[in-house]
Order: structure tokens, then sequence, then C-alpha cells
């Protein structure tokens, strides 16, 4: 095998024009030179095609389907690409610089029983870097079983081609959470690595699909049927997805449903504190239900946000794309 070999990137693009140009700029930024970019435009409406057509790197490719969603857009990108290893790239996400190359040298170092290497990122909200709820690891690297708990966002993950010929596709009978039922797939006959160095920059805003509500329960519902019999096995964190679903139920009024849910994550979870207060809020019914996590994101995001100490260059490397 070449010492640089094809890396196929494939962006999945769906009335991304406010995005797109962004995300593209930052693959063409890339240290690692030896790669194609496939972009699959998801039966757009607005000016993105036009915004991708004036990038002439021949290096460029774009193709137009129907609109399907993301698991049919990301798979005829994979069958499109001729790369020995495959990388995705949301179309509102960006990359930095050296995203390639590092995570090229660390899935070359520790061979084929990594069958996926993903990393931390910056996230990008109101205009600046915040720094999220999740424990920082110590170590540069862990090489781990996948955690059905953990969050695998595709603009992280790099995969050997070869694992999709083990593990099969995206789901296109998902419309959700598609990541997550391939990465449970995946970790049947591979490792995951672990990269602590951010090495993309998350962007939020309302528009993400993921903030479907309605979608995303019914997505976890799925998979959660899915893998109900292997999901111990795998030591997942699948509470968690009950408590989720019992707490975005009750968001919608969905009170009695809601609850079903939570009773199971309350018998699932080791130390229920959390399952336990939030069933027990239900009974003051779904308005006052509503008002007290509303509330409680406000103050939240008002007094608790860290601001992550590089936000200022972070923020400045995004606006210059």
């Amino acid at each position: 095998m070449s010492k640089f070999p094809l890396v196929s990137i494939i962006i999945p693009s769906y009335n991304g024009e406010k995005f797109i140009a962004k995300a593209i700029k930052s693959v063409l930024l890339q240290t690692y030179k030896n790669w194609e970019l496939i972009i699959i435009i998801d039966g757009s409406n607005d000016g993105s095609e036009k915004i991708i057509s004036n990038f002439k790197d021949k290096r460029i490719k774009y193709f137009k389907i129907e609109h399907s969603g993301s698991s049919k857009t990301r798979n005829t990108g994979i069958n499109k690409s001729k790369g020995n290893y495959i990388a995705f790239l949301d179309q509102d996400d960006v990359w930095l610089p050296e995203k390639l190359s590092i995570q090229m040298e660390y899935i070359d170092r520790f061979g084929s029983d990594i069958g996926l290497i993903y990393c931390s990122n910056y996230k990008l909200e109101d205009g600046r870097i915040i720094i999220g709820k999740r424990k920082s690891i110590k170590e540069e690297y862990i090489i781990r079983d996948y955690n059905y708990h953990g969050v695998i966002l595709p603009s992280s993950a790099l995969l050997r081609r070869e694992t999709f010929n083990d593990a099969g596709l995206f789901d296109e009978k998902l419309e959700l959470r598609v990541d997550h039922d391939l990465w449970i797939r995946i970790s049947r006959r591979y490792k995951f690595l672990y990269l602590r160095k951010p090495l993309f920059i998350y962007v939020m805003h309302p528009e993400q699909i993921h903030r479907n509500k309605k979608l995303a329960i019914k997505s976890r519902e799925i998979i959660l049927n899915k893998y109900r019999n292997s999901l111990e096995e795998m030591r997942g964190n699948y509470n968690n997805w009950y408590f989720k679903n019992g707490h975005e139920l009750c968001e919608l009024g969905e009170i009695k449903q809601g609850r079903d849910y939570l009773k199971k994550a309350i018998k699932t979870t080791r130390f229920p504190i959390k399952p336990i207060f939030t069933y027990m809020l239900t009974f003051f019914g779904s308005r006052v239900y509503r008002l007290f996590f509303h509330t409680k994101r406000t103050i939240s995001k008002k007094y608790f946000i860290k601001i992550h100490p590089q936000s200022d260059s972070i923020v400045k490397y995004y606006q210059s794309l």
C-alpha cells in the first residue's frame, strides 16, 4: 500500500448554502493531500450546487440524488468512492488542517484491529467555543470498545474501507442515529481509537436535524429494539437512551409514554437519582414539566457555560474560511 493511501471524504449536503463553502475550504486546507472529496447533493433546492461547482479542484466531485436522507446520501458517497479509507464531514462542520494527517498516522501505527478512529472537537455556539460537560481524558489516545452511550460524531470519524464489507452500510430505514447504528455493528469486529486532541469544529445551529425530538425518539426506539438482546453484552449504557426518550416525550406532552421510558431508565440505572427526580416531576403536569426544564436550560446557558481558552483563535479560523 502507498505510504499516503487515498482517503475518500464524503459530505452529504441538503440545502447547505450557508455552510458548505466553509466545509469544502477546510478540506482544501488539509496537510494530508491524497484525498478525494465526494459531495452528494440530497435533493437540495437552494443555491448550494452553484457554490459547490465554483470549486475547480479536480479532487472534488459532486453528484445529485432525490431527497433521501443522510443514510442513503452517505451510502451513495461510499459506493462512488475509491479510497482505502473513508472519512465523513457534515456540511455544517469544518476540519482543522491537521485532521487527516494525525488520524492517518495513528490508524497506520495501530494496524488492522482498529476499524475506526475518532477525535474530540471544538463546539461552536453563538459565536464562541464552549466547553462541554463530558470529562476530558488525560491520555493522548484510548483504544476502546464502542460505548453505546458515547457520541462519535460523523465529522470526527475515519474508517477503513473493509469495515463496511464486514458491518454493512448505513441503515436506510433510520432517519436519525444512523451513525450509532453503524458504530454498533462495526464494534462487533473492530476496536475504536479515540484521540483527545480536538481536530474539527462542531457547529451548533437551530436547523440541525438532531433537534427534531420526534425523529430522535423514533430512531432510538428502532435501535433499542434492533439490539435489545445484545446491548448488555456490549456493555452499553442504553439506560441513557431510555431516559432521553422518556424526558423528550414528556417535553412533547406525551406524559404517559414518557413515564414508561423513565421507569425503564430507573430499573436499568445503577444510581437512578436523575430518572427518579424526572419521573416524579411528571406528576406536576406537562406545563410545569416543560417550564422547569426550560428555566434550567436558560439559567445554565446564561451563568454556567464555560468558554474555551482558545475560543478567539478557533473562531477566527472558522470565520476565515
